[in-house]
């Protein structure tokens, strides 16, 4: 009994440790990618990087279940899921970071919407959008995308990048819903490496466990000749 709860001690400890170093390199490399990505806004960069963010987790997801010898069926689903969240935390990640940017460098401002119309994409859906001009009638440089059922008329709170590197936005932007969306799919990322942690865990610690000496194995006595066959009883010289 007591060995058992050693044991089981033992294998807890040691797949807490990994499912902390699993969360701190895919949680880290998601996050400091969108990171990247916000600061040097490239769509190049952006396409390499939303591939990475898909490969490397299911890579390294794979890694850790092949060290402990699970069934590839049983990782498929996890091991995309776990890049899925990979995915929208990169993602939302980077919305957040822009939108934060905006709210400290921007501009809010109470504007009237003057036309609310769609571009022609010409095979893609067409784009909504509206435009806008200040309370006293002058034209407000740019247009907002997916104007959310605005009338013309109406009178709203935009916020306007000077420098005219973001997009205006509805309202004042501050990052706080995308980086709640952050933190629910990095819970379901790290509930995720759950398994694997365990598994590694187990497998390390049996390949660690000293083995039992083995009975040694004796030479091989010679055989012992065959004895004559025995006389028959009542036969005569």
């Amino acid at each position: 009994m007591g060995r058992t709860f050693l044991w089981r001690s033992s294998v807890a400890a040691l797949a807490l440790m990994l499912l902390v170093a699993y969360s701190a390199v895919l949680l880290g490399f998601e996050i400091g990618a969108a990171a990247g990505l916000h600061v040097v806004k490239n769509i190049w960069l952006d396409l390499a990087g939303g591939m990475a963010i898909l490969i490397v987790p299911t890579t390294l997801y794979a890694v850790t279940l092949a060290i402990g010898e699970d069934d590839s069926e049983l990782s498929f689903f996890p091991g995309v899921a776990v890049a899925l969240c990979g995915l929208i935390m990169s993602a939302q990640t980077y919305k957040g970071l822009n939108e934060r940017a905006l709210h400290e460098h921007g501009r809010q401002m109470q504007a009237i919407v003057s036309r609310v119309y769609s571009q022609d994409n010409g095979p893609d859906p067409p784009t909504p959008l509206a435009d806008f001009t200040d309370l006293s009638g002058r034209p407000v440089p740019g247009e907002l995308s997916d104007p959310h059922g605005l009338k013309v008329g109406q009178r709203v709170t935009i916020t306007v990048d000077p420098a005219g590197k973001e997009p205006m936005v509805l309202g004042t932007p501050t990052g706080d819903e995308a980086f709640r969306v952050v933190k629910i799919a990095g819970g379901i990322e790290v509930l995720l490496l759950v398994w694997p942690a365990w598994r590694g865990a187990v497998v390390l610690l049996r390949k660690k466990k000293p083995r039992k000496p083995q009975d040694s194995q004796h030479p091989q006595e010679p055989s012992e000749p065959r004895g004559a066959p025995a006389s028959r009883a009542g036969t005569t010289p």
